[in-house]
């Protein structure tokens, strides 16, 4: 009886110690890449070739939905533009026109606060940035600890084929 109730007591001791490491926290250190991103916005399919180069250098040039192919997203120095051939509008400026959604702003946005220091992550890899849209989450790769997944404000954002640049 007693070595009964000593198993069940190391048992438990066992299972305890297990669940204490369940939310313990790790750093990582995002590093610059590109990689294919794809997301559903308003409706809309949207794909291109993002690259991250910087905390304050990324851009994402879209090759879908076709009529908006060559259309970048240009993050430099903390604000977002959309180009198109020689055309340059501000993010405030394109919401004003209706284009496209602009949640791959608040995106450059999340991942700038990421890039460049230490990110505290949870042992499901996943790191939390503020936007001015919202808090994004972020989700890493366990084999190359870039960004799989980040999620705003109803929008998934997908990363393909991710790999670190130089």
């Amino acid at each position: 009886m007693r070595s009964r109730w000593f198993s069940a007591l190391l048992l438990f001791a066992f299972l305890c110690s297990l669940s204490a490491c369940k939310g313990e926290a790790h750093t990582l250190i995002l590093s610059p890449f590109t990689a294919t991103l794809s997301y559903t916005e308003a409706g809309a399919a949207f794909e291109g070739v993002f690259t991250m180069k910087s905390a304050q250098s990324m851009q994402l040039l879209l090759r879908a939905p076709r009529d908006l192919l060559g259309l970048q997203f240009v993050f430099s120095g903390g604000e977002t533009e959309l180009r198109f051939g020689d055309v340059t509008l501000s993010v405030s400026d394109a919401e004003t026109l209706g284009l496209p959604p602009l949640s791959v702003g608040a995106l450059f946005e999340a991942l700038s606060a990421l890039c460049g220091a230490p990110v505290v992550v949870t042992d499901t890899l996943t790191a939390q940035a503020p936007t001015k849209r919202g808090t994004a989450r972020v989700a890493f790769s366990d084999g190359s600890l870039l960004p799989k997944t980040a999620e705003l404000g109803g929008v998934t954002f997908l990363f393909q084929n991710a790999e670190t640049i130089s």
